[in-house]
């Protein structure tokens, strides 16, 4: 605490020095205050406060007006993708009907319109809120469909694994639906639904040895390959453990294995698909198997829950007849 020194002719006590040497730094000078020692508000902060009162009520205006231009943009943005949503929807219908005897012409339908159609169909189809019925009703009529466009193989990844009594409940129902939906054909096609094996310990397998052990030697005119987001990672590590346990055994030298051993063996028991149709609001791979991805033509549908799955179908299979896959070139 400074220390004040009394005098003694007054009686009043007088600051001493160091007081004095303290109030003279200009370090130490207090600052400016906006008022005076009355609390007065001084000439200079009056004018401030005066200047802010104007802006801001010539501002407050400026700001309402930008967000009301911004809520009527955004307003008018989704008017126009819902605008968009319905004339798409109503050129769909028109372009693609559902009536089921249309359906069952298909084949005439689509001859001579698709300049190239692909031989396997990859669909990216989960179970939603685990209706297994559902799920399988649409694999069925992809099924169908597939047979009448005249696709080979048809792989469906969905998002758990399909358990061996709800695969043998979806071949019969499969079975069931074809009788109905070829009845007026001559010879009712057969579609076979499987999951992947276990990768094989022997790597000289021909095309025709891996088909008849897949298949168990049935004649079929449809592969259906049911998938799950943990096929890949766990394809890739059989793979490797099988590869390794035949270079041990000497039945693969390290001269043969390069990128496209490891690729053969990876897409033995499944092809490359050409399209790949994702029937999911986002557009979302679930883990497909990327190495089976890699000239793959994807389609997705942003509004699915307005258009049904026979349209999506449908006009996938055009895009990909009018695509130009030109490989690097």
């Amino acid at each position: 605490m400074p220390t004040q020194i009394m005098n003694r002719r007054t009686g009043h006590k007088e600051p001493s020095h160091v007081d004095t040497l303290i109030a003279e730094h200009p370090a130490i000078h207090p600052l400016s205050s906006p008022t005076d020692n009355t609390g007065n508000a001084t000439p200079a902060s009056s004018k401030r406060e005066l200047a802010f009162t104007v802006l801001h009520f010539v501002l407050k205006p400026v700001y309402f007006l930008l967000f009301v231009l911004m809520h009527i943009g955004n307003e008018l943005l989704i008017s126009l993708r819902s605008l968009k949503t319905i004339l798409r929807m109503w050129f769909l219908a028109h372009k693609y009907p559902i009536s089921p005897p249309i359906v069952r012409l298909l084949r005439d339908d689509l001859e001579g319109k698709l300049a190239k159609k692909p031989t396997h169909l990859a669909v990216v189809l989960p179970v939603m809120h685990g209706d297994e019925d559902t799920w399988q009703d649409r694999v069925a009529e992809l099924a169908q469909w597939s047979i009448a466009t005249g696709i080979k193989c048809l792989s469906i990844m969905r998002t758990d694994a399909i358990t061996t009594e709800n695969l043998a409940h979806l071949q019969a129902r499969m079975d069931f639906t074809f009788a109905e939906f070829f009845e007026a054909d001559n010879v009712i096609p057969v579609a076979l639904a499987r999951t992947l094996s276990p990768t094989a310990d022997d790597f000289e397998e021909t095309p025709s040895q891996i088909k008849k052990r897949i298949h168990h030697g049935r004649q079929f005119d449809l592969d259906v390959v049911i998938l799950n987001e943990r096929d890949g990672h766990e394809r890739v590590a059989s793979s490797v453990q099988a590869l390794g346990v035949a270079s041990l055994e000497k039945k693969v030298s390290s001269s043969q294995i390069d990128t496209s051993y490891i690729d053969s063996i990876l897409s033995a028991e499944l092809s490359e698909p050409e399209l790949l149709i994702v029937f999911k609001d986002q557009l979302d791979l679930s883990s497909y198997s990327p190495w089976h991805l890699r000239l793959t033509e994807i389609y997705h549908e942003p509004d699915q829950y307005f258009v049904p799955q026979y349209t999506m179908y449908l006009e996938a299979l055009f895009c990909y007849s009018k695509c130009d896959r030109r490989f690097g070139k």
